[in-house]
């Protein structure tokens, strides 16, 4: 008689958790439902560089930058052509606008720069400008640089 009771209760307290829990019955449950989705986003910047404006298009996945397509009809097409070119895969490699830049392309990097802190909605002050080699000299404007696996000790100068 124990037994019967017992298994009773057992099957009682069963039915009751399985009908207290689990998922809304009248809307089945799908995978896309229960992941995460991925969010995606394009988002464009304009800068000033060299020949003119330069327009950024980025498309940003999760909060990481996936690709990016610079646009600079103005800009002169051997030189900041060119550097847009590679100046689109610093973007993508770095997620964000801090590049290395291009020697020779100044003005259009900086245009780039601009442009995608444009499009993600951040600004950069001209203080915080950019750091690059320009005919053999490196043009910094309130940053720290680092010159690692020198062969040998480099002159430098600091000018305000």
């Amino acid at each position: 008689m124990k037994k019967i009771i017992a298994a009773v209760l057992c099957g009682i307290c069963g039915l009751s958790i399985t009908a207290c829990g689990g998922a809304d019955s009248s809307k089945p449950t799908t995978k896309e439902e229960t992941s995460t989705a991925s969010k995606t986003e394009t988002l464009t910047g304009l800068g000033e560089g060299y020949g003119g404006q330069v327009k950024a298009v980025l498309t940003v996945e999760d909060g990481r930058i996936t690709k990016c397509k610079l646009e600079g009809a103005d800009e002169t097409p051997e030189v900041g052509g060119k550097a847009l070119e590679e100046l689109q895969r610093q973007v993508v490699a770095v997620n964000g606008y801090e590049v290395d830049g291009v020697a020779g392309a100044t003005l259009t990097s900086q245009g780039v720069m601009k442009a995608v802190a444009d499009a993600l909605g951040e600004e950069i002050s001209e203080e915080e400008t950019i750091a690059m080699i320009q005919d053999g000299v490196i043009v910094a404007y309130n940053r720290e640089i680092i010159i690692e696996n020198a062969a040998q000790p480099l002159p430098l100068t600091v000018t305000k």
